[in-house]
């Protein structure tokens, strides 16, 4: 069967080729020996084919995703395209296509990591010469391209038949043991049977799952059933009509409702309990209304601050707010009234609040304080600030300092009492000195003033006239007649002893108001035993009055009948409130009687609830139990076929195995010629679906574990070059071999070339070293064979030229 080689290759742009001479002829030999001192891109022309044929690299492993590139690692200049493409020729038939990939010019991406191998643009051409176009593009997966045009998948098994890494040419022996199988599986085609066992396995496992679910679900719908079947035999079939119990309600109460949903035994338990509490209350409801009516009459009763500030208030016929209103009304008018004493009113008379004092007596005696007597001290005022502005500033100072220290002097005098005016030493309330005697202060008082008062000018003395003049005829009466009202016995005046009584009566009014409506609504009458006072109350006169009270209240005290049962006020009063809105009409409007016919309706349509759900559960559990069967049936059938495919593919593999092992015993023991513990190596595949390479039947350890690095070399050329013969036959007839000798001695690489002429003269070999005397060597096994072969000397032939 024909096989495509390779032909030509273009490189422009890629790694370190920038500008070499195109193309690179490989077609027409046996062997092609790339050699040149490393550096030159020996590795570099492995990487194009190896890119062109699987879309990757398989030496570059995935990138750390944190990290950031200046550039693109596969290009040489990033202003420049990058071109890789390959002629591949089949050799009878002349059947050639190309594959040609390629880099945009000026192109970046977000991150250049290196193992981005999306940067590539792929073309299947049908001439070497032909340029990329839209009608060219590949826009499939490139696997599949390969595998259209070679018959066999090159993309997966590129790296394990065709192509043997310089830096990792020991990759597979690297590998556990079950990684070995899985790798050479794809080389079996067996990839497709794997997966279908593994999806049969997983069905398997689904199936499983679901029957124990299943099988779960039967046990707990049997153990619901036979409790509903108890259920029925404890509870009896009622034939109770629907009613409402409580109509005066909307949206009725759920009990209350025809149809009663999800009727479990939690919920009918429940709405029975409920039930049986209604009923205990209307059983005991007289005795509910009179110890809460007791209950409520003695909290009264009880609270004596309450009793004594309903009694001082109901005492009299004006509220406490407008008592408290009227007396502060009266104390700012006493304050005012104080304050026209003439030594404060010569100090403050521009200053003075007149009008409040007039529309105090306006209120309360007009002929005390006429309009016309305040006009007439306003516009003397008014005269006197008009005058004021025409004296001096000095002088104003003057005169009201005058009036201030008089004003002092007096309260000083009239503070000091008889015996201290004899006293040998008096001293000066002014500046603090001591005088010999009190007559010889008040003489330098006196003196002191008229020397202030010769300093006085003509408006400011008229101005001090004036006011003395004002006062003495005028204002002085006022004052008299405001002191003297208050003096007086009078009963517009409200004492301060009445005032302290009912100040924080306002406080507790709406408590005061409670227990009067209270007592109005329950017909105690307690008007006869306040008296109307409208002024203080004695303290024994209050106790009296309370005492009356208490006692009114306490007869009517009512009866409880049923005093067998300790009622809950705070439970009944909130039935009450749920149930009854408050109001004894409804609660007649019930009885015990419908109560009881309410349970029976209730029990029978638990009744009915219990016997639909059985027969909803049997009917599920019928259900399931076909499930349960039909899950049986198919888990039969997939265990049945996963026999089928396991069988198959374990002889099937046995086969393969049976066909490699023998051809690769030969060729490691062609390379290794000899090794400490035997010829050749063993490949031992054990029913766990492992692969070990050992070098006796009868021993268990990998070669991997005891042989050196030269040997191991010879062991992986000898495992690719066995599966290349066995199965490269198909599609491709490259064998690609990156420097393969330098770990191993003369006798290994001298074996190595004489299998690879006698046993792969068929194939297209490319293979690469940095030693030139090998390179020679090559060619001289090969040429005397009458094997074409050429040297391609990379440092020479292509950079060189």
């Amino acid at each position: 069967m024909s096989l495509f080689s390779i032909n030509k290759i273009h490189i422009k742009n890629f790694k370190l080729f920038e500008d070499i001479p195109q193309p690179i002829i490989l077609g027409g030999s046996t062997l092609t020996v790339l050699d040149g001192p490393n550096g030159f891109g020996k590795t570099s022309i492995f990487d194009v084919i190896e890119l062109v044929l699987t879309g990757k690299l398989n030496r570059i492993k995935k990138s750390d995703a944190r990290t950031k590139y200046n550039e693109l690692l596969f290009k040489n200049d990033s202003s420049v395209e990058s071109i890789l493409k390959i002629e591949f020729v089949k050799k009878e038939s002349k059947e050639n296509f190309t594959i040609l990939k390629t880099i945009p010019a000026n192109l970046m991406t977000e991150k250049n990591s290196p193992d981005n191998f999306d940067i590539f643009e792929t073309y299947l051409l049908d001439n070497f010469n032909d340029l990329p176009s839209q009608d060219n593009l590949v826009v499939t997966e490139l696997r599949e391209v390969i595998f259209e045009k070679f018959g066999v998948d090159i993309t997966n098994i590129f790296n394990l038949v065709y192509y043997i890494e310089q830096e990792d040419n020991k990759y597979l022996l690297r590998m556990n043991e079950t990684e070995r199988l899985t790798q050479i599986s794809l080389l079996f085609n067996t990839d497709r049977e794997e997966a279908e066992l593994k999806r049969y396995n997983e069905i398997k496992n689904t199936l499983l799952k679901k029957k124990k679910k299943l099988s779960s679900d039967i046990t707990i719908l049997s153990s619901d059933i036979d409790g509903l079947t108890k259920q029925l035999n404890k509870t009896e079939e009622g034939k109770v009509e629907y009613f409402e119990l409580l109509p005066h309600f909307s949206p009725l109460f759920e009990w209350d409702r025809k149809h009663l949903k999800s009727l479990n035994f939690e919920t009918k338990e429940r709405y029975i309990q409920e039930l049986n509490k209604i009923s205990e209350f209307i059983v005991n409801f007289e005795s509910f209304e009179a110890k809460e009516f007791n209950t409520k009459l003695l909290s009264f009763t009880n609270n004596e601050q309450l009793l004594e500030n309903f009694i001082i208030l109901k005492s009299n016929s004006n509220n406490a707010d407008e008592i408290i209103e009227l007396y502060e009304d009266q104390l700012n008018a006493y304050i005012l009234a104080t304050q026209l004493s003439k030594e404060q009113f010569l100090v403050e008379w521009k200053d003075f609040e007149f009008d409040k004092l007039y529309d105090f007596w306006t209120s309360h005696k007009p002929t005390l304080f006429t309009s016309e007597t305040k006009e007439k001290i306003q516009n003397k005022i008014k005269e006197l600030r008009e005058a004021e502005k025409n004296s001096s500033i000095f002088s104003e100072s003057i005169r009201e300092l005058i009036n201030i220290r008089d004003s002092f002097i007096r309260k000083y005098k009239s503070t000091l009492d008889d015996t201290h005016k004899h006293d040998s030493s008096v001293e000066c309330p002014l500046c603090g000195g001591f005088w010999d005697s009190y007559s010889q202060l008040i003489s330098n008082f006196e003196s002191k003033k008229n020397y202030f008062e010769s300093l006085l000018d003509d408006t400011s003395n008229l101005i001090n006239d004036s006011l003395n003049n004002l006062y003495d005829t005028v204002i002085s009466q006022v004052y008299q007649d405001s002191l003297n009202y208050f003096k007086e016995e009078n009963d517009k005046i409200i004492s301060t002893q009445y005032y302290n009584q009912i100040k924080d009566i306002p406080k507790d009014k709406n408590q005061i108001k409670v227990f009067e409506d209270w007592l109005n609504k329950n017909d105690i009458f307690f008007r006869e035993l306040i008296p109307l006072k409208n002024n203080y109350i004695e303290n024994d006169e209050i106790l009296l009055i309370k005492q009356k009270l208490k006692s009114t209240n306490e007869s009517n005290l009512k009866t409880i009948k049923n005093t067998t049962i300790d009622i809950d006020l705070e439970l009944f009063n909130s039935i009450y409130k749920q149930y009854f809105k408050m109001d004894s009409r409804l609660v007649d409007k019930c009885n015990t009687e419908a109560i009881d016919k309410k349970i029976e309706y209730i029990k029978t349509c638990y009744y009915n609830s219990i016997f639909i759900e059985k027969e909803k559960l049997i009917s599920e559990l019928e259900e399931y139990k076909e499930k349960e069967l039909i899950y049986e049936q198919l888990l039969d059938g997939t265990k049945k076929v996963i026999k089928v495919y396991d069988t198959n593919i374990k002889k099937y593999w046995k086969q393969i195995m049976k066909d490699i092992e023998i051809v690769f015993y030969i060729y490691s023991a062609k390379i290794l010629q000899s090794h400490q513990r035997g010829s050749g190596i063993f490949m031992k595949e054990s029913k766990s679906r492992i692969i070990r390479f050992i070098s006796h039947p009868e021993k268990d350890h990998d070669v991997s574990n005891f042989m050196s690095s030269g040997q191991l070399s010879g062991v992986i050329l000898a495992l690719t070059l066995t599966l290349n013969k066995v199965y490269g036959n198909k599609g491709l007839s490259s064998l690609l071999i990156d420097d393969p000798l330098q770990t191993m001695d003369d006798i290994n690489i001298s074996s190595f070339i004489e299998l690879l002429r006698n046993d792969f003269r068929e194939k297209q070999i490319i293979l690469s070293t940095h030693e030139e005397n090998i390179s020679n060597f090559l060619k001289y096994k090969f040429d005397v064979f009458n094997l074409r072969s050429q040297s391609l000397n990379l440092k020479n032939d292509l950079y060189l030229k």
